[in-house]
């Protein structure tokens, strides 16, 4: 199937001086939202599932999935901007998992011709801003990146290059990658660093494990959201710990997602990070009560 690339190059990537995307103009009464938020506990961290291109694209009668994706997309850059009114430092996008492979052959091809395309219009800017530092973002790629097509990963690798080490906020884009295939890559990296004794000789195997995986460099991993599902598609599992807030909108397609959809998930995890303050400190007091407890047995039981 062919598509059509002009149709694609109507809203391109745009890095402006706020660091990620374009900048929008917002409304007083979203400006005065994302204000009282703030006041609150911000993730560091935020990784988006974008699910229901596909379904979006045949709800809304277009004339192929494609352009649900291409709609996806002109979201994606409204949500990174978004981002960075919030104050969200690093992003993660689950952009192409491995399983995505199996979709048919037309559909796979237009999302790495939509890459392709993208990515050089990306490139083509971060190129021409590049003297005058006006973007202030690392863009990381995760994945198995050697089954993309070859002028991808070419892109990929001059996208790269050009912010690496570029201010303090970060967006990983994941393409062809699962955890389960990021955790087999790492074990045999760690397993060629321990062979060739490229490794500290004092780390466990786990460390280096861990140092070999995409995603070693990121930010504690505090929020997932997921859009159309309630499912985690083998994405970022390795990086969940005890405080990552799961948020699932699971009526929600990905081209709906709204800056109030943002905000309601930035809402729940306060409150989940308020509730789990709570809880450690219930769990501190009635750890308390028993060490007196024990105490005042011992000492009845010495009388």
């Amino acid at each position: 199937m062919e598509i059509n690339n002009d149709r694609f190059n109507d809203e391109p990537f745009a890095v402006g001086e706020c660091g990620w995307f374009q900048r929008q103009k917002l409304a007083w009464w979203f400006r005065l939202a994302i204000w009282i938020i703030k006041l609150g506990p911000i993730p560091r961290h935020v990784a988006f599932i974008m699910d229901g291109n596909r379904r979006y694209a045949r709800a809304h009668n277009c004339s192929n999935v494609l352009e649900g994706h291409e709609l996806g997309f002109k979201q994606l850059t409204k949500v990174l901007d978004w981002c960075d009114y919030v104050g969200i430092q690093e992003v993660t996008l689950y952009a192409f998992s491995i399983e995505n492979f199996k979709r048919s052959e037309s559909e796979v091809k237009g999302l790495m011709e939509l890459a392709e395309i993208k990515f050089t219009k990306l490139l083509d800017l971060l190129q021409k801003s590049e003297e005058s530092a006006s973007h202030k973002v690392c863009i990381r790629f995760f994945g198995d990146l050697q089954l993309l097509p070859e002028k991808i990963r070419t892109l990929i690798t001059q996208i790269e290059a050009i912010t690496r080490n570029k201010g303090s906020t970060f967006l990983n884009i994941c393409l062809a990658y699962t955890s389960s295939n990021e955790l087999f890559r790492a074990v045999e990296g760690a397993k060629q660093k321990i062979q060739s004794d490229h490794h500290d000789k004092t780390s466990e195997y786990g460390c280096i494990v861990d140092e070999c995986m995409d995603t070693y460099k990121c930010l504690p991993l505090d929020m997932v959201v997921r859009t159309s599902e309630r499912r985690l598609s083998d994405f970022m599992l390795m990086r969940f710990r005890e405080f990552t807030y799961l948020h699932f909108e699971e009526n929600v397609l990905w081209p709906e997602f709204s800056l109030w959809h943002l905000l309601k998930s930035i809402i729940a995890f306060q409150i989940s990070r308020f509730e789990l303050i709570k809880m450690r400190a219930n769990i501190s007091s009635n750890k308390n009560q028993f060490y007196k407890f024990y105490e005042l047995f011992k000492l009845a039981s010495c009388d």
